[in-house]
């Protein structure tokens, strides 16, 4: 528990140490009997946060920075019989100390550092729960704007969802949600989404992306053919004039490099008949005499004169045409060169091979492009089709997450319903949550919606978190007090003084109240502050004619 705190800055009038200590449970910080403002009720709950390592006095409070300058508590706390002292000024708001008795530095630490320290020392163990959380929902000051009576379990404009997982983590009955949520993020759904048209694009997209990449296949096949004019066919963005143009020039290449080829294949071929006509065969007719004496061998080599005179005709004949072929073949080579010159002069032919090369490129790219978005579509696809398996899974951490809200709402409305009897001695009714499956909120009286039954209701929410959960500290400032019915303000207070845990309070005005709330306000009051007896000692809030009268 909190026990003193220091400040050099504090009014003598508070205590001639600058000190103030402080009750184990109910602890007042009274006004006068005019209810007049600026005089530090407020201010001195912001320290009370900023004690606990709260931001809100050195972020809100800036004309108390700008009028009073740099300034430092010194505090100490009370855990299992030991002090622990610490300071923190609001120069280094983002560091506490932690000192010796005589608030001498010992090491600095980090304000989250510090909130870990703290919670725990007071055994909260509501893990993702974060200290800071705890204070902006129950650290309940007017400047803070967290004093709202319809839905008191929410701050400011936060998501009704996260105030439900406030309150489950304070419970100690987060383990359902927690589970359902980690499902959600690791399957990207959640409980109760349908995923079947999902499922069926998929596979729709997957079979149009294969018939596209089909489509493009055969044209990069035709592309790369050896085919010039299918080739030039399937070439895009060029003007008929420029495919006619190159589709000519191809042919006639073409064309004369097979006239050529065929004139070389006959030119080889003549060649060859002209080396089998040149054979002689005398030597052989004189090798026959030796088997056979009486042959006539005169008549073989008179046949074989005629054969000689048949074949140098011949040859002569072969002559004449290998030169007629072969004025062909040089007319058909320097065509041919010609030709390519010519296309190589008009670069018909460097553009002809840069349109090819740059759409074999583009539409490898769209493949691939297509090729990776169906391995991302069939991941999706995989990853829904666990999703489906996976579906009554997550109903069923839908429904025990449904059942552990259902049941913290009742263990919240026991709760409240017993300290609405000992605030109202049971003449009204008490407040009802319902926290719903979807996460909403439902919070209020049945046939009781005036202003002072909100706040009350307000009142006795946080006194039965207060009894059910581990969160430290009650702050609640004068404007949730003063709304509250006058015959029940006393019962209020005596619930503050038997929760056993500290409750911090502003109220003023004490003397429009019952002698009993009097008497408990007094029995627990840490601070007296009126007009001219400031917290710091002085109101800069007020005009110098003011000052002058008083």
């Amino acid at each position: 528990m909190l026990v003193k705190l220091r400040c050099e800055k504090f009014s003598a009038h508070i205590s001639k140490e600058h000190t103030i200590s402080f009750h184990e449970g109910l602890n007042v910080v009274c006004g006068d009997d005019k209810g007049s403002n600026a005089i530090g009720k407020s201010t001195f709950l912001l320290i009370i946060d900023f004690v606990f390592g709260g931001n809100s006095y050195t972020k809100l409070a800036k004309d108390i920075m700008e009028n009073i300058g740099v300034h430092t508590f010194y505090f100490e706390f009370l855990f299992d019989g030991d002090s622990y002292f610490y300071s923190r000024s609001t120069d280094t708001p983002n560091q506490v100390a932690m000192c010796t008795s005589k608030y001498e530095v010992i090491n600095t630490i980090t304000v989250g550092e510090y909130q870990e320290e703290l919670a725990q020392q007071y055994r909260i163990d509501c893990a993702p729960l974060r200290f800071a959380e705890i204070s902006e929902h129950f650290f309940r000051i007017y400047i803070r704007d967290n004093t709202s009576a319809r839905l008191p379990m929410r701050f400011k404009n936060e998501k009704i969802a996260t105030s439900v997982d406030i309150i489950l983590q304070l419970m100690n009955a987060y383990d359902a949600s927690l589970a359902l949520k980690n499902a959600e993020e690791h399957l990207g759904f959640k409980a109760g989404q349908d995923v079947k048209v999902k499922e069926k694009n998929y596979v729709e997209q997957i079979a149009r992306n294969e018939t596209t990449m089909a489509l493009l296949q055969t044209r990069l096949d035709n592309l790369v053919a050896n085919n010039p004019e299918t080739q030039i066919n399937m070439l895009e963005d060029i003007s008929d004039q420029e495919r006619s143009q190159m589709l000519e020039a191809s042919t006639k290449l073409r064309e004369t490099a097979r006239v050529l080829d065929r004139t070389k294949a006959q030119m080889a071929a003549i060649s060859s008949d002209r080396n089998i006509a040149s054979k002689e065969y005398a030597e052989e007719f004189s090798a026959l005499e030796q088997f056979f004496p009486h042959c006539n061998v005169k008549l073989f080599e008179d046949i074989e004169h005629f054969h000689k005179r048949i074949n140098q005709m011949l040859q002569m004949k072969i002559q004449a045409e290998m030169n007629q072929l072969q004025i062909l073949a040089a007319y058909y080579e320097k065509e041919f060169q010609r030709t390519k010159e010519k296309l190589q002069e008009n670069k018909l032919a460097q553009r002809y091979a840069e349109r090819i090369l740059h759409q074999c490129i583009s539409i490898s790219l769209q493949i691939d492009k297509l090729n990776r978005e169906n391995e991302d579509l069939r991941i999706e696809k995989d990853r829904y089709d666990k999703i489906l398996e996976m579906r009554q899974e997550l109903e069923d951490l839908y429904h025990a997450q449904a059942k552990r809200m259902a049941a913290v709402a009742d263990d919240v409305n026991r709760a409240m319903y017993d300290i609405n009897e000992q605030v109202t001695a049971g003449t009204e009714q008490p407040p009802h949550l319902t926290i719903k499956e979807d996460k909403e909120i439902s919070f209020s009286t049945p046939n009781n919606t005036s202003e002072g039954t909100s706040f009350k209701n307000l009142v006795i929410y946080d006194l039965a978190m207060f009894l059910l959960t581990p969160i430290p500290i009650l702050i609640h400032d004068s404007n949730i007090l003063r709304n509250i019915d006058n015959v029940q303000f006393p019962r209020v207070l005596d619930a503050y003084t038997k929760i056993g845990k500290q409750v911090f309070i502003a109220f003023d005005r004490i003397e429009s109240t019952p002698e009993e709330a009097r008497k408990i306000i007094r029995d627990h009051q840490i601070v007296a502050l009126a007009d001219g007896k400031e917290l710091f000692g002085r109101s800069w809030s007020k005009t110098k004619t003011t000052n002058r009268k008083k």
